[in-house]
């Protein structure tokens, strides 16, 4: 019994473990197909633009891909109680997700070939914009069919009880992916466009994915950091799908204060000196001021969209 409560207790995490080896997989296999691609139009510069841009989508599909996998199964969990899954049940979640990986872009190749033959001549945006928003329906797929298929096939191990562990941890680490998953999608979307146009303006950008990526953490942090201040102390479920709204509202308000204070600041500045220029130090201020009201604001919000479970909780225990 303990085993089992063990192996229920760390799926989540066991099924995380299997879409990040997946995912490993396909990128190698990227990368492999790139270095080796025989094309007289590509030299080495732009093999390591491409190598950047597939770097760069990587850790995107990786987050977004983790953050669903870890907040499905443990839905699934939840939602059915605890079970005593076989050791094979994160195995069979990484064998969907491959197989659904390697079909549904291509049976989205195949389906869109004449339509994105279309849309390329006349509107490259809008090409741009489905095949976003395409890619990020087809990779969600991608991982909640093979946990609902997996849960499905062995029904007959759950056993409903309580878990006898605090879920913050859990609940911390599922909206903080979430939230950073939303992050990272967004700048992937903007990133092609702020590549094209920095030539005009004499900036080289083509290092872009990769330093979104790592500026996506200054973004994440006061979210991770209001979670951890508005998570209750001892819930004893996660509610994956509070969590996801949570992270949604919360990356929504985030941008917002921080496109509303920009603006705020710059009319300020302007309005006392008419020649104003941003500089490092007036970017750095409005980055801290940010910060702060976007960790209390996430505080709050996360505190007020989990409230719920403690009630429940409680009543249950």
């Amino acid at each position: 019994m303990q085993n089992s409560e063990t192996r229920a207790a760390t799926l989540p995490y066991t099924a995380a473990l299997a879409i990040i080896v997946v995912n490993l997989i396909f990128t190698c296999l990227a990368v492999y197909r790139i270095l080796h691609m025989q094309s007289p139009s590509l030299d080495d510069e732009g093999r390591y633009h491409v190598l950047v841009t597939l770097a760069g989508s990587e850790v995107v599909s990786m987050v977004l891909s983790v953050a669903l996998a870890i907040g499905t199964t443990q839905w699934f969990v939840e939602r059915r109680g605890m079970m005593s899954p076989p050791g094979y049940a994160a195995a069979l979640i990484g064998l969907g997700y491959a197989i659904l990986g390697a079909v549904l872009p291509l049976a989205w190749w195949a389906a869109s070939h004449s339509f994105v033959q279309q849309m390329a001549s006349s509107s490259i945006s809008l090409l741009v914009t489905v095949n976003f928003v395409v890619g990020l329906a087809l990779k969600a797929i991608g991982v909640i069919l093979p946990v609902w298929l997996v849960f499905h096939l062995l029904r007959k191990h759950e056993r409903p009880t309580q878990p006898p562990y605090s879920m913050r941890l859990r609940a911390l680490l599922i909206f903080t992916l979430l939230v950073w998953a939303w992050v990272l999608s967004v700048a992937q979307f903007a990133v092609p466009a702020a590549m094209a146009m920095a030539p005009y303006y004499g900036y080289n950008f083509d290092s872009a994915p990769l330093i979104a990526c790592v500026g996506s953490f200054g973004f994440v942090l006061p979210a991770f950091i209001g979670a951890l201040l508005g998570l209750p102390r001892q819930p004893q479920h996660t509610r994956p799908l509070r969590l996801l709204l949570a992270s949604v509202v919360v990356f929504l308000v985030s941008v917002l204060v921080l496109v509303g204070l920009t603006y705020a600041l710059l009319r300020i500045a302007v309005a006392v000196n008419a020649g104003f220029e941003p500089t490092t130090g007036f970017v750095a201020f409005i980055w801290l001021i940010w910060f702060v009201l976007s960790v209390a604001l996430s505080g709050l919000l996360v505190r007020g969209l989990t409230r719920e479970r403690t009630v429940a909780a409680d009543a249950v225990a």
